[in-house]
């Protein structure tokens, strides 16, 4: 089932971008998020998330902490700035207290551990997206 937004009592399907660089995941939480009906655009590291941005009204965004090119952090970060109305969740192997408080801090909207089930990750993205 698609998911849905209502806008000027017409639906669209919600536009997602996911920044992560492990292939396996990304190809992973690609299909998960398709599944749920989002459109998805998935990038491997900063510098094509923040292209990808520029390019497209996102609804939502889910980036890795940890990217080769920059921190995830940096990322949001830049996408405050020039996407305000995208929030953003960060996704890290390295959820911690400290990772929390800095997400807060750049504007992240939440932080899930990749060690949570699909369904967890899946339902902060539902939660944040509306």
């Amino acid at each position: 089932m698609a998911q849905l937004q209502e806008t000027d009592s017409r639906l669209r399907v919600l536009k997602l971008l996911l920044v992560e660089d492990e292939a396996d995941i990304r190809l992973l939480c690609k299909h998960l998020f398709q599944e749920a009906g989002y459109f998805v655009t998935a990038v491997g590291d900063a510098r094509e998330g923040a292209r990808a941005a520029l390019d497209n009204a996102f609804d939502i965004a889910v980036i890795d902490y940890k990217l080769p090119d920059s921190p995830g952090t940096t990322l949001v970060r830049w996408m405050r700035r020039h996407c305000p109305r995208t929030p953003a969740i960060l996704f890290s192997a390295y959820a911690d207290w400290d990772l929390y408080y800095r997400a807060s801090g750049c504007g992240a909207r939440d932080v899930v551990a990749k060690l949570s089930s699909p369904k967890e990750l899946l339902r902060v993205v539902k939660e944040t997206s509306f």
